[in-house]
């Protein structure tokens, strides 16, 4: 319950301040001054969370989600880059050094269950959602085997759920031995992507709703 207020109250409080505060710095036509505001809103908001018993990650998310409703949102994706750039590879050497590879090799046959079910269930998903919305059937279908991998969002997830016990060693490695694999087989499914869904949509209404060829 506590963290429920304390969520609600910093998106209110960050709807509130954040559009005035950029829209000043913005007059002020100072760049070092907007980017330490939004490093320091983003600390501010972690720093919240984690005193309220949830998670860093979870107050950077939301960060995130606030800085990305204001007016110069485009301006702030593009000073924060080189931070993002840094910081992701740093996330992602900590990933590769919790991956134990002799314990994902002994589960292997349970980390490709696992891939086949995140696959098979986030394509399905994304599709329906998409039908429901009225996005054609190719689009939809496109869409869902762009976004079936698992995400980083994810790998946090896992982290935070061993360090707290909540899983133990074993449920942590075939967690983490799918995600990354599924990250891994993006570039396959970008590429597969629309031949795939063209031809279910050939079988389907003819090609009717192919998905046009990019470039």
């Amino acid at each position: 319950l506590i963290g429920s207020i304390v969520i609600a109250a910093m998106m209110v409080a960050g709807r509130w301040m954040l559009r005035p505060i950029f829209r000043r710095i913005a007059e002020g036509g100072s760049e070092e001054l907007f980017t330490l505001t939004a490093l320091l809103f983003a600390l501010a908001a972690a720093w919240i969370t984690e005193f309220a018993g949830l998670s860093l990650a979870l107050g950077a998310f939301l960060a995130g989600a606030m800085l990305g409703e204001t007016e110069d949102r485009h301006r702030l994706r593009e000073e924060i880059r080189p931070f993002r750039d840094v910081l992701l590879g740093f996330f992602f050497i900590v990933i590769g050094m919790m991956l134990d590879l002799a314990a994902v090799a002994n589960l292997l046959p349970w980390v490709l269950l696992a891939l086949s079910v995140l696959l098979v269930v986030k394509t399905a998903t994304t599709t329906v959602l998409g039908r429901l919305l009225s996005v054609p059937r190719g689009e939809a279908m496109h869409t869902a085997l762009l976004l079936c991998q698992g995400g980083e969002f994810g790998l946090v997830l896992v982290m935070l759920a061993a360090k707290e016990g909540v899983i133990d060693a074993t449920v942590e490695q075939l967690v983490l031995g799918t995600i990354i694999l599924s990250i891994a087989l993006t570039p396959l499914l970008v590429a597969w992507s629309g031949p795939l869904s063209n031809k279910v949509c050939f079988r389907r209404d003819g090609g009717r709703n192919e998905v046009p060829p990019h470039g």
